[in-house]
């Protein structure tokens, strides 16, 4: 498949390192050689997820191309614990405006760059992209989450998705637990009209705790509960496809120790009157940090016996035991990951030039410890099966996206397709260009 054009979004107060960045490409000569369908878009932008804060696209009744810019918002609750303050949780605020004007700055591209014929829209909605699917029949899937953030009222807030979006049924579906993005394209995708992908039952990790054995059984439930839904209220000719969905990524137990090696050296500096964070990164070779590491050594020993050393397990336990009253199995069992990250085959990017060639961005996930790699291997088996008889001749390439993963999101979320065969102005060159769609 021929590539398509791609608009890489930067902030502008990091463009110093744009330089480097095309630089590095240049020196590639797999990538040197497409530079010339690589634009690079001036914006503001503070995130990643371009799905969430970006636009999403439709078409106007006289087929011009709609940038549609819903209200992104993310809120922050700020507050200074302090035991004797009742106030202690004392507002919230907006984190940034700066992702909200991402439409803007696309669609300017789009006027400017592209020359397109765009009309800018503005639903009064909060709205993140990665939370919305509509299947082009009048269905439109959103959470229970987009919901709430928009006050609740449904009756209101179905009268603008239908003025705006066209929606002729508005379906609540249940989106992740957790700690984490509640997005549904983490459990959920339309691959094409009159098909869906939907996430089975979530794997349970061998390194499960409390917590995670009790996300897991809430998760299921309500992956199965949206599979029920799906089947009695859309029409019996969809087709609904369940991908299978690997565990939860975790985190690891040496992470996990240190961890607790810090929450003991906090305990134990608060005991002594010993500023934490002075003993963490004060510099190595004042007087301050050595006197305050003597007393921390003093402390654990009187209380102990043991010239203790953090790094050993036996004594870790001891002074968990000791200051946490927890011993090193109980401090594991009852860990909680923060956040919950997802990890789902239902995250991928399906991409069409205007030679309607296909192409899909499947993301791979690697076994954590104590996992098989035969599982994965079958997985992949499964998805890729799906995905060719949903496409046939679409080229299906996979994507390592545990990194990616790890951030909040995954391959869906970090992208956004632009409608093909866009309408040019008349007063410029008519011609259609390799734009993408994508679901």
């Amino acid at each position: 498949m021929s590539h398509v054009p791609v608009g890489v979004l930067y902030d502008r107060d990091e463009a110093k390192y744009l330089g480097r960045f095309i630089r590095e490409i240049e020196r590639n000569p797999e990538l040197e050689s497409q530079m010339d369908r690589i634009d690079f878009i001036e914006s503001r932008v503070q995130s990643y997820w371009i799905r969430d804060h970006g636009p999403l696209f439709g078409r106007s009744a006289d087929d011009e191309l709609l940038v549609v810019d819903s209200i992104y918002r993310l809120l922050d609750v700020e507050s200074v614990y302090n035991p004797l303050r009742l106030e202690a949780f004392s507002f919230a605020k907006q984190r940034d405006y700066s992702n909200d004007l991402t439409p803007q700055f696309i669609a300017n591209y789009l006027r400017s760059d592209l020359e397109y014929e765009t009309l800018l829209t503005r639903p009064p909605l909060h709205l993140h992209g990665g939370d919305l699917a509509v299947n082009g029949r009048g269905d439109l899937f959103l959470s229970e989450d987009t919901i709430s953030e928009n006050g609740g009222d449904m009756e209101a807030i179905e009268a603008v998705f239908r003025q705006y979006f066209a929606a002729e049924n508005i379906h609540i579906l249940s989106g992740p637990i957790g700690n984490s993005a509640k997005h549904l394209d983490l459990l959920f995708k339309i691959a094409k009209p009159g098909v869906i992908l939907a996430s089975r039952a979530l794997a349970e990790n061998v390194q499960s705790d409390s917590y995670g054995r009790k996300l897991h059984k809430q998760l299921s439930n309500r992956l199965g509960n949206n599979l029920n839904y799906i089947r009695r209220n859309l029409p019996e000719s969809t087709k609904v496809i369940e991908l299978p969905m690997p565990s939860l990524l975790v985190t690891r137990k040496q992470e996990r120790l240190e961890g607790l090696r810090n929450e003991l050296l906090n305990v134990v500096c608060r005991k002594v009157n010993v500023d934490f964070r002075v003993f963490l990164n004060g510099n190595q070779n004042s007087t301050e940090v050595e006197n305050a590491r003597s007393a921390v050594a003093l402390e654990m020993l009187i209380s102990t016996g043991l010239n203790v050393d953090l790094e050993s397990e036996s004594h870790l336990d001891v002074v968990s035991r000791k200051y946490l009253g927890v011993s090193i199995d109980e401090y594991l069992e009852t860990y909680v990951d923060h956040p919950a990250i997802y990890r789902s085959y239902t995250n991928s990017l399906i991409i069409a030039n205007a030679r309607l060639e296909t192409l899909i961005l499947l993301p791979r996930f690697i076994p954590q410890p104590g996992e098989l790699k035969e599982t994965y291997t079958a997985y992949e088996r499964e998805v890729e099966k799906v995905y060719s008889d949903l496409y046939p001749d679409a080229e299906l390439r996979w994507i390592e996206s545990d990194m990616i993963t790890s951030l909040g999101g995954s391959i869906h979320c970090m992208s956004i397709g632009v409608p093909l065969q866009m309408k040019l102005k008349a007063s410029r060159k008519p011609e259609v260009t390799n734009q993408s769609i994508d679901r």
